[in-house]
C-alpha cells in the first residue's frame, strides 16, 4: 500500500504563492450569519470549480473587525475537503489580530485535483459576536495552484455577520467604553466640571438601568446620579468632575454599572491637572559684611514663579522684614500678584553706623491651596558682620596678573617673579593688621615662597618680594600652559588670585655622526660583495627630554640595506641611537643613497646624508717585452704543431 508523507503548510502555501492566475477556475461562496452579541455562529465557505483544469490547492484569507467579532475555533476551516488534501487554519497576524488564513493542498507529489469540482459547506470558522450591529466578513489574499503547478485564478464574496441584542439592554457611549477623558487643569481645591462627557445610549431591546458610577481616585467622580433609559429613549449625557487634592496630574478610572448585556461594567480614564503657585527663592542665606563708617553692603536674590505645566499665579504676596533695624529690604515685589514665569528681585541692605554680629528673617508669604494651611511660605536669612577695622590685601603687580615667565627650558627653573605686598584696609593696628595664611598654585610646574606672612600695618610701605612664584617646566612639556596662585588672607578680599602663564621649551640637543649635511663611506668593495656595516649616529645633548627621529632612504639603484628598516627610534635624553648601513654594488662604480630625517622634539627640525659606496674596478695583468717575446713564440709553435697534424 502506497502512504503519502504529508510536507509542511509553509512549503505548500510558498508555492501557492507565485499564482498570478490566467482563467477563472475557482469561486469560493462566504457564507454569512446571524446571532445575539455574546453567542458565537459559524461561517461556512463553499468551494466551486468554474471548469475543468485540475485544481491542485488554494489559499485565500478572512479578514474581520477584532473589535466586534472574536474567533473561538478555526481548526475546521477544512471540513468535507477530499481525502487527498490537508488543510492548514491559522492566524498569521496572532490570535484575534483581524486575519484567518486557509490553505488547502496536496501537501505530497504528486498532485492530487480537488475532487468532486463543487462541495457545498467544505469548512466553517467559529465567531463569537462581541458588538451589536453588521459585521463584515472580507475574502482577501486568494492564489491557487493547478495539479501541474499552474496558476489559478480564484474569485471570492465577502460575508457578514449581524449581531442583535434580544431580549435584554444594550449599552452603547460616545465616546465608548476604554476612552481616555482628559478634564484640563483646574487649581487644587478646585473643581473642573466635565458636563455630558460622556452620552450614553440604549440599544437593546429593554430598558437600560445605570445604577452605579464607583472611581479608582478620590478627586474624580461622576456628579450625574443613577439614571433609566427606557428601550428605544433618548441618550442622557453624565457628567464628570475633578477636584485635586495635590499639584500635579490626576488620574482614576470611572465604571458605569449597568444591566446591559453587552457592557454591563463600561469604564472610562479620567484626567486632569492640580495647579498651584510654583514660588522659589533663588538663595535661603545672604551673608554681608563691611566696616564701620563705610558704605552700607547690599545682597540680592530672586523670587520666581516658573512654569512647570502645573504653576498658576500666586496671589496675596507679602515679603516681610524682621525686627532687626541695621538690615532692611531697599527694593521688594513689583506688587501682590507673582504671575506665572514672573521674577522679583530683592535688594536688601545693612547699615554701618554701627558695628557687630546682625541677622534677620525675610519672610515672603502667598496663597498656595497646595500646602496643609494654604498658605505658602518661603524665607531668606540675612547675615551682617560690621567689623570695627578691615585689613585688605594690595599687591604689586595687582591681580590678577598675570604673571608671565615667559619661555623655559624643560627640566629648568625659571627667575622668580615677586610681589611686593601692603596693607590698604582701614582701622588701627592690630585690628587692621594684614597676614598672609597661606599661598598655593593649581599647577605642580609652579612653585611659590612666602618669604614674609606680615603683619603688615595699614599705611605701612610695601614689603618687596613678600611672595614669589617661579616655573619649572616638565620634561615634554611644549608650549604655552597655565595655572593659578591663591594667596589666603585675612582681608576683606581674600582670597587674591593671580593668573599664571608659563612656555615649556625642550632641553633636547641634536647632534649625529657624521653631522648634519654629511656622508658615510662604506668603502670599495668587488662587485656583488657587500661592504663592512657602518653606522649614521644620532646623539642627544639633553637632561631631560627625549626626541623622535625618522628618516627616508632615497636608494635609486636599490643596492643599500639598513637597519632599522624603516629608520624610526626616540633618543633618551642623554643617549644616543644607531641607523646601520650596507652596500652590494652590483657594477664597478660609485653609488650614492640620500637620508632625509625629520627630528621632532629637539632643537633641530630635521638632518640630511648621504651614504656612498663603490664597487672595485677589474685589473689586466701586464708583460714585459721578453715575456711578449716568448708568448709569440709559444703561439707560433702551437700553430706549426696545428697544421701537422691536419696535413698528416
Amino acid at each position: 500500500m502506497y502512504f503519502k508523507k504529508l510536507l509542511p503548510a509553509s512549503i505548500a502555501g510558498a508555492a501557492l504563492l507565485a499564482s498570478a492566475g490566467a482563467f477563472a477556475d475557482i469561486d469560493i461562496t462566504v457564507n454569512g450569519a446571524s446571532g445575539g452579541v455574546g453567542s458565537t455562529v459559524v461561517i461556512t465557505y463553499d468551494y466551486s470549480a468554474l471548469d475543468a483544469d485540475d485544481v491542485g490547492g488554494f489559499q485565500f484569507d478572512i479578514d474581520y473587525d477584532p473589535a466586534s467579532l472574536t474567533p473561538t475555533d478555526i481548526s475546521n476551516c477544512g471540513n468535507n475537503r477530499p481525502a487527498s488534501h490537508n488543510a492548514s487554519c491559522t492566524e498569521p497576524n496572532g490570535p484575534g489580530n483581524g486575519k484567518i488564513r486557509t490553505l488547502i493542498a496536496d501537501f505530497t507529489a504528486p498532485t492530487d485535483e480537488i475532487t468532486p469540482f463543487n462541495i457545498p459547506s467544505f469548512g466553517q470558522f467559529t465567531f463569537q459576536i462581541d458588538q451589536p450591529g453588521t459585521h463584515t466578513l472580507t475574502f482577501n489574499g486568494a492564489v491557487g495552484s493547478d495539479t501541474a503547478g499552474g496558476n489559478v485564478n480564484m474569485t471570492g464574496t465577502d460575508a457578514t455577520i449581524t449581531g442583535s441584542i434580544t431580549g435584554a439592554a444594550g449599552y452603547s457611549s460616545t465616546p465608548a467604553s476604554g476612552a481616555t477623558i482628559d478634564l484640563g487643569p483646574t487649581p487644587v481645591g478646585s473643581t473642573v466640571a466635565g458636563a455630558g462627557v460622556v452620552t450614553v445610549s440604549e440599544i437593546g431591546d429593554q430598558q437600560l438601568d445605570v445604577t452605579g458610577f464607583p472611581s479608582t481616585s478620590t478627586d474624580i467622580a461622576v456628579t450625574t446620579a443613577p439614571f433609566s433609559i427606557p428601550d428605544g429613549g433618548a441618550p442622557v449625557g453624565v457628567d464628570i468632575e475633578c477636584t485635586p487634592s495635590t499639584r500635579g496630574n490626576i488620574s482614576g478610572n470611572v465604571e458605569f454599572t449597568n444591566n446591559s448585556i453587552n457592557q454591563p461594567a463600561a469604564n472610562y480614564d479620567v484626567l486632569c491637572q492640580g495647579e498651584s503657585p510654583n514660588v522659589a527663592v533663588s538663595t535661603t542665606t545672604i551673608n554681608l559684611s563691611g566696616v564701620i563708617g563705610g558704605t552700607n553692603p547690599t545682597g540680592s536674590f530672586d523670587i520666581t514663579n516658573a512654569d512647570d505645566g502645573f504653576t498658576n499665579a500666586a496671589t496675596n504676596a507679602v515679603l516681610a522684614e524682621g525686627m532687626t533695624p541695621e538690615i532692611s529690604i531697599t527694593d521688594g515685589l513689583t506688587d501682590a500678584t507673582i504671575q506665572v514665569d514672573e521674577t522679583d528681585g530683592v535688594t536688601v541692605e545693612c547699615d554701618t553706623t554701627t558695628s557687630g554680629m546682625f541677622s534677620e528673617d525675610i519672610t515672603l508669604t502667598f496663597d498656595d491651596p497646595n500646602e496643609g494651611s494654604g498658605t505658602g511660605t518661603r524665607t531668606v536669612t540675612v547675615n551682617c558682620d560690621i567689623a570695627n577695622a578691615v585689613p585688605s590685601f594690595a599687591g604689586s603687580p595687582a591681580a590678577p596678573g598675570p604673571l608671565n615667565f615667559g619661555t623655559v627650558t624643560n627640566g629648568t627653573t625659571s627667575a622668580p617673579i615677586g610681589i611686593d605686598v601692603s596693607n590698604d584696609g582701614v582701622g588701627p593696628s592690630p585690628a587692621s593688621d594684614l597676614n598672609i595664611a597661606s599661598a598655593v598654585v593649581s599647577d605642580p610646574q609652579f612653585a611659590v615662597t612666602v618669604n614674609d606672612s606680615g603683619p603688615f600695618v595699614v599705611g605701612d610701605p610695601a614689603v618687596a618680594d613678600a611672595v614669589e612664584v617661579t616655573c619649572t617646566p616638565d620634561a615634554g612639556t611644549t608650549g604655552s600652559f597655565t595655572g593659578t596662585l591663591t594667596i589666603n588672607h585675612n582681608g576683606d578680599d581674600d582670597p587674591t588670585t593671580y593668573n599664571l602663564e608659563c612656555a615649556g621649551q625642550t632641553d633636547a640637543t641634536f647632534s649625529s655622526t657624521p653631522p648634519d649635511g654629511g656622508n658615510l663611506n662604506l668603502g670599495i668593495v668587488p662587485p656583488v660583495t657587500m661592504t663592512p656595516p657602518g653606522d649614521i649616529t644620532f646623539s642627544n645633548g639633553g637632561s631631560v627630554d627625549s626626541y623622535d627621529v625618522d628618516c627616508t632612504v632615497t636608494d635609486p639603484d636599490g643596492v643599500f640595506t639598513f637597519s632599522p628598516d624603516p629608520i624610526s627610534f626616540t633618543v633618551a635624553p642623554g643617549g644616543s641611537q644607531a641607523a646601520t648601513f650596507q652596500c652590494t654594488p652590483a657594477a664597478p662604480q660609485i653609488y650614492q643613497a640620500d637620508v632625509a630625517c625629520t627630528v621632532t622634539g629637539a632643537d633641530v627640525a630635521s638632518a640630511n646624508y648621504t651614504v656612498t659606496c663603490a664597487g672595485q674596478p677589474l685589473v689586466v695583468p701586464t708583460m714585459n717585452r721578453w715575456g711578449l717575446i716568448l708568448m709569440a713564440l709559444v703561439l707560433l709553435a702551437l700553430g706549426g704543431f696545428a697544421g701537422r697534424r691536419m696535413m698528416a
